[in-house]
């Protein structure tokens, strides 16, 4: 059964990184330009690409997203 992708808000990765464009954005995260787009597109960063990222930034996802992280944990769990 398929289900929604559950996805974080994209402008706080946007903060995090001080970035101040897409491709920006992607080459701080190792992510294609088009991935940020697509990112933005469907309205976030998927929670297992959000996870990867904040790893290979060297922080927890909450660095980034704050109780957004938490929140979307506890719907996973539920």
């Amino acid at each position: 059964m398929f289900t929604k992708q559950q996805r974080l808000n994209i402008d706080k990765l946007f903060r995090f990184c001080d970035a101040e464009s897409q491709r920006e954005l992607g080459e701080i995260c190792g992510v294609a330009n088009e991935t940020i787009s697509h990112w933005i597109r469907h309205g976030g960063v998927p929670e297992p690409q959000a996870d990867r990222i904040a790893i290979s930034l060297g922080v927890h996802p909450s660095a980034i997203w704050g109780d957004e992280w938490f929140n979307l944990a506890q719907q996973i769990a539920v």
